[in-house]
């Protein structure tokens, strides 16, 4: 019963569902330790591939929606 009325939320709503899954995504990358001395090379990779791929899809969403990304002011 609920995965039938998340599914048709998700199908009515597409746009709030990618910007909650972007959200969403953003704030694990976020939340990543980063690597140390002694983290492995896999999690290197997977630390630098996570925050590329959040920064690319923050320009994206960014381009779409201005409204719904929020920015780092510029230091000057």
């Amino acid at each position: 019963m609920a995965s039938e009325f998340i599914y048709g939320l998700i199908q009515h709503h597409p746009i709030y569902s990618l910007l909650g899954s972007y959200f969403l995504f953003s704030n694990l990358v976020g939340a990543m330790e980063p690597p140390g001395e002694k983290s492995g090379p896999l999690y290197r990779y997977i630390y630098r591939f996570g925050h590329g791929l959040a920064g690319n899809l923050k320009y994206a969403l960014k381009a779409k929606f201005p409204q719904y990304v929020e920015t780092t002011p510029e230091v000057k």
